[in-house]
């Protein structure tokens, strides 16, 4: 049988989603995208899913993962780690080809993995993944299947498809010490990651919605106040029960607030507020990459909109804490992929985040 060899250049590949294309919902399908980012897209696409999914879902014992793709990466490109104090590993190859795997696309790829571990430059992994976007052939599911006939096609593939394979420029014929090497290994080991699979676990990450798009996931609201001003709060609490002060000319505390018609719904409302901000926070941090810093660039864009009413001349504080939130309110944002979940309130509570960053304060010249 004649294979057919498919191991052509791929495109330069889409990318990452801009906030433009997240914000006027251009989703793309996501197992069709496998098949047409570019080698290096696809290797960060894997690892994403391997830290994202497997490691912070502790769903495989990994404690980290590197990507070791490009030249001198010994037939390793994504290496997951389940213990620092032994060979306890898996190898996660990404060989994204335009179309399904055929076995002469991969002897040469498993001949220079083996014949590195045989050379003692890495022990062998407990597994080894093959990850592509349009998955294996029905030779290599065949292959699989039954491992000793794997192993067994490996060897005779080896001087046509793997001895020049290894390194450029030299020949690594099959010796005896080598092959009883290669005859010891359990090809059981060598696996397949079907797309599918792939892109379904992926989409459970913080890295699926910037990459894929779809529908943005439903936001987690807190679910009511905590009854005591916690720790994180001191900041801005504080400065709100000295607007109320300074407002009322008579010492408000949280001792006596609660007794205040005056102040106290103000206040719940304003904890409320921060509280739903601090939900913003966290659902951008888990639907979101780390790299990305949406909700850092939120509190910039509202502390930019708003720092000047918060210098103005004001009577008391308590109409500096009124004017600035409702001026919050009023902003125009339109660049942030945080809008599509953002409520009115968010921006208020933003305002006490800034001040608890001591970037806002409402202190400052009275009118």
């Amino acid at each position: 049988m004649v294979e057919e060899v498919t191991d052509v250049k791929k495109p330069v590949g889409i990318g990452k989603r801009s906030n433009h294309d997240i914000l006027t919902d251009q989703p793309i399908i996501a197992i069709n995208k496998l098949k047409d980012v570019s080698d290096d897209e696809f290797e960060d696409i894997v690892r994403e899913w391997v830290w994202g999914y497997m490691i912070k879902k502790e769903l495989s014992g990994y404690i980290d993962c590197k990507k070791c793709a490009g030249s001198g990466d010994l037939g390793r490109d994504i290496i997951a780690i389940r213990s620092l104090d032994g060979p306890d590993w898996d190898n996660y190859q990404c060989k994204n080809y335009r179309a399904k795997i055929s076995p002469s696309q991969l002897w040469g790829e498993i001949g220079k993995f083996v014949y590195h571990a045989y050379k003692k430059r890495f022990s062998l992994p407990k597994n080894y993944y093959v990850v592509s976007g349009y998955g294996p052939g029905p030779d290599l599911i065949n292959y699989t299947e039954n491992p000793g006939k794997f192993k067994a096609e490996l060897l005779a593939n080896w001087d046509s498809h793997c001895a020049t394979k290894i390194s450029r420029g030299k020949t690594y014929p099959l010796d005896q010490d080598l092959k009883t090497y290669i005859e010891a290994i359990d090809f059981k080991m060598f696996q397949f990651i079907d797309p599918q699979q792939l892109i379904e676990e992926h989409a459970k990450t913080r890295y699926h919605y910037s990459r894929f798009g779809g529908s943005m996931p439903d936001r987690l609201l807190p679910p009511g106040l905590p009854p005591e001003v916690r720790a994180n709060e001191i900041t801005y609490v504080n400065e709100l029960l000295d607007a109320y002060t300074d407002h009322k000319k008579t010492v408000i505390s949280l001792a006596n607030i609660e007794s205040d018609a005056t102040y106290m719904p103000h206040f719940t409302r304003q904890r409320h507020s921060f509280y739903l901000a601090d939900s913003l926070n966290e659902f951008s941090k888990d639907q979101f990459a780390e790299y990305t810093n949406h909700f850092e660039a939120l509190k910039l864009e509202i502390h930019s909109g708003v720092v000047d009413v918060c210098e103005s001349a004001y009577p008391d504080r308590f109409s500096r804490v009124k004017a600035v939130t409702q001026e919050a309110k009023r902003l125009s944002i339109t660049g942030n992929p945080l809008v599509k979940v953002m409520r009115v309130e968010d921006r208020e509570g933003l305002c006490h985040h800034l001040v608890t960053d001591k970037q806002l304060t409402w202190k400052g010249e009275q009118a």
